[in-house]
């Protein structure tokens, strides 16, 4: 019983946080709908695309709306005035950015396929941190973050596994990578560690995991490549167990 009262008194600061103001999430709302359609109407007008199932098209619209939300969070906490306006351009001019990217990266052979692949997994992992970071920070205990990590992890991961024909494939491989991250995130909440470095920790598990996929995916999976990513990962947390009496 006791911990589905604090469940619910750590949770509430969440809640908060979604409903207040009402009118700042229907603004949202109807912002997201606008750009997932014009976001679907510009993959749907590739060629290439025809032969792909018409719910395809649902795969590129979570970033461009994870970036949408990720900008609501924010801007309100670290901009005001005249900077909140070049907060809100900012984002306008990133998600245009990762729109034109994702039309892109439909076409392997595109010219600027390498190019965009690579501003899309940059946003990811940039998105990712800076949820991990929220997540952490809110400390709503092990359950609601460890099922919120999931749900952000699982669908930043479709972009990364987004170009795997399989749909089943993406689908696995995203909720195995969330399902990873949720429970690490279930685990850190009961580590006194503060929410940049909590971030840092989730985003090396996301680097590790998300990658070694991706390279199977590709048919590139060897022992070395595994070696590869387990040691910059370790590097990565052994540099966050040094710093953690800094890094606030």
């Amino acid at each position: 019983m006791e911990d589905v009262v604090s469940w619910f008194g750590r949770g509430g600061m969440l809640f908060s946080i979604i409903l207040e103001p009402p009118w700042r999430w229907v603004t949202t709302l109807v912002l997201v709908s606008a750009i997932c359609a014009v976001t679907d109407m510009a993959v749907r007008s590739h060629p290439r695309l025809r032969s792909h199932h018409p719910a395809y098209t649902l795969l590129f619209w979570i970033l461009p709306t994870l970036l949408i939300m990720q900008a609501v969070v924010s801007i309100p906490l670290f901009a005001s005035g005249r900077w909140s306006v070049v907060g809100v351009l900012a984002s306008g001019a990133m998600v245009g950015l990762v729109v034109f990217c994702e039309y892109h990266t439909i076409d392997v052979q595109d010219k600027i396929y390498g190019v965009s692949r690579f501003i899309l997994n940059a946003t990811v992992y940039v998105l990712a941190f800076a949820f991990y970071i929220y997540i952490h920070q809110l400390e709503m205990g092990a359950l609601p973050s460890a099922l919120l990590a999931w749900l952000v992890s699982s669908l930043l991961a479709v972009e990364l596994f987004r170009e795997e024909r399989r749909s089943g494939s993406i689908a696995l491989y995203a909720a195995i990578t969330g399902l990873t991250i949720g429970e690490t995130e279930g685990a850190l909440t009961y580590w006194s560690m503060a929410g940049v470095t909590g971030g840092v920790f989730l985003l090396l598990v996301f680097y590790f995991v998300t990658g070694v996929i991706q390279h199977y995916f590709s048919g590139e999976l060897r022992r070395g490549r595994v070696l590869e990513f387990a040691a910059v990962t370790l590097v990565g947390f052994a540099l966050v167990y040094v710093s953690r009496l800094w890094v606030v």
